[in-house]
């Protein structure tokens, strides 16, 4: 992605390969990305782009599976900023919100 740095901070068990998958199901192909860390507390912050889930609910299994790697390690919670309605509105555009 043209607009993330050179370096990224990414799991090291995701090979780039991987990452390129999960790059093509992400608007702008910007991937979860640390941007965050609190060493007392092990949390972090991992920010995205929105998937191309699109109208019929389009799914990626590279993009799931590292979510749920994340999450045998820590606890994860996906927040979404937009409004609801914007969310709902780029679906015809072929974005879309996180599925369930």
């Amino acid at each position: 992605c043209s607009s993330y740095p050179s370096n990224l901070i990414v799991p090291a068990k995701f090979e780039d390969q991987i990452l390129f998958e999960i790059a093509k199901f992400r608007t702008r192909e910007r991937i979860p990305n640390l941007t965050w860390y609190c060493s007392w507390n092990k949390s972090v912050i991992l920010r995205c782009s929105q998937p191309r889930t699109g109208f019929i609910d389009s799914r990626s299994d590279f993009d799931e599976n590292f979510f749920n790697q994340l999450g045998r390690n820590y606890s994860v919670v996906i927040y979404d900023a937009r409004p609801r309605v914007s969310a709902m509105a780029n679906r015809f555009k072929g974005g879309g919100f996180e599925l369930k």
